[in-house]
């Protein structure tokens, strides 16, 4: 009786946990707006200054996440598309499908040198467009903790039913390892000025424990890396509100501006 008793405790314990460390995951979508209700892409100017600047948002969010970033990009004097895609509602397949037919639509894939960013899944969603779509004239590129190599926290939850139907089917291809996420997206980027920036801190206990080596809560440092890239840095941030962070802003703007960020790590 008392063993049936324990296990039955260890099991409540281990699900308690799960479900924290999902909330966790979910916690800002209340303030986001949830990934059912989208945002039109806000496009605060067509007329080219320094030139374009596409902006693509994460797993779970609206392109709402991203204007912190996107409002400091048309300050600074470039044109900026802040593009919204259901996250939820597709493999990454079809996720980078769905963008393309707005690039296409906004005539984006007719103009020279495009510039863009992209936050930890749409910085994969730009590695696909890259490499996917040849008559895209792509300027600079920067990827907000990217997970090129995938996440531990997708591995961790991968066959847990809540999060199958929270993530949708892109979240089942986020796992470490995963040679899908080359096919679909390509091995590198074969242009020639990308720049990485990880985080390195986290506000994600529970996750942490799932971490060898540094990472910004949900990607690791090292799942970051991209071979071809041209310059990779480490700030202090969070995954969660990576973009909104002042520093990954700067050095975003400063790597648009000058092809290069202004601090080595």
């Amino acid at each position: 009786m008392h063993l049936h008793s324990t296990r039955a405790l260890s099991f409540i314990r281990y699900s308690l946990g799960v479900l924290c460390g999902i909330l966790i995951l979910i916690a800002p979508l209340q303030a986001e707006g949830f990934q059912g209700f989208h945002m039109p892409a806000i496009e605060k100017s067509h007329a080219p200054k320094k030139g374009v600047v596409v902006v693509l948002h994460g797993l779970l969010r609206t392109n709402q996440h991203m204007s912190k970033l996107a409002n400091a990009l048309e300050e600074d004097g470039w044109a900026v598309y802040n593009l919204n895609y259901p996250t939820r509602e597709g493999t990454l397949a079809q996720l980078l499908s769905i963008v393309r037919q707005q690039f296409i639509e906004k005539g984006l894939l007719n103009l020279p040198d495009v510039n863009l960013v992209g936050y930890s899944l749409g910085g994969l969603i730009v590695r696909g467009l890259v490499n996917n779509t040849p008559e895209l004239s792509v300027g600079r590129v920067v990827l907000l903790a990217p997970p090129n190599d995938g996440s531990e926290v997708a591995d961790f939850h991968k066959n847990n039913p809540l999060f199958k139907w929270l993530f949708g089917p892109v979240g089942q291809q986020l796992t470490t390892h995963n040679e899908e996420l080359n096919e679909i997206l390509g091995p590198d980027l074969n242009i020639p000025e990308v720049g990485i920036i990880a985080g390195c801190q986290t506000i994600d206990p529970l996750h942490s424990t799932l971490f060898e080596g540094p990472h910004d809560g949900k990607v690791s440092v090292f799942s970051t890396f991209l071979p071809g890239a041209k310059e990779h840095i480490v700030l202090p941030a969070n995954h969660t509100f990576f973009p909104q962070t002042t520093e990954v802003i700067q050095e975003t703007l400063h790597f648009l501006n000058e092809g290069r960020f202004s601090v080595k790590t």
